[in-house]
């Protein structure tokens, strides 16, 4: 199941989601992050990719421009892949991770 349709069966089931979206290019990442308000995380959008996080390809604390831009640059480059998931820093507490 992609990670979008996981999050809205989830939302539904009333777990809270971090707001996010799905940007191509920096100009959508910079909008989506301005739009979101930073710090943001940015990550690939990539499928295939099951441990993003140990291949450098999450990107987490983007507090303004300069790091958003640089973390896109590498995330777009070593994934292979143009698409981006930008999303807002969770909150302090417990954070799950869902694998299938």
């Amino acid at each position: 199941m992609p990670e979008s349709a996981s999050k809205r069966l989830l939302a539904r089931l009333g777990v809270t989601i971090i707001r996010g979206c799905h940007v191509t290019g920096l100009n959508e990442a910079l909008d989506g992050a301005t739009k979101l308000g930073y710090p943001v995380v940015a990550k690939t959008g990539a499928r295939g990719f099951p441990h993003k996080s140990e291949l450098g390809l999450v990107r987490v604390d983007l507090c303004d421009r300069d790091p958003l831009e640089s973390a896109s640059r590498h995330v777009t480059e070593v994934s292979g892949f143009p698409e981006l998931r930008i999303e807002s820093t969770m909150p302090s507490g417990i954070e799950s991770v869902l694998d299938s």
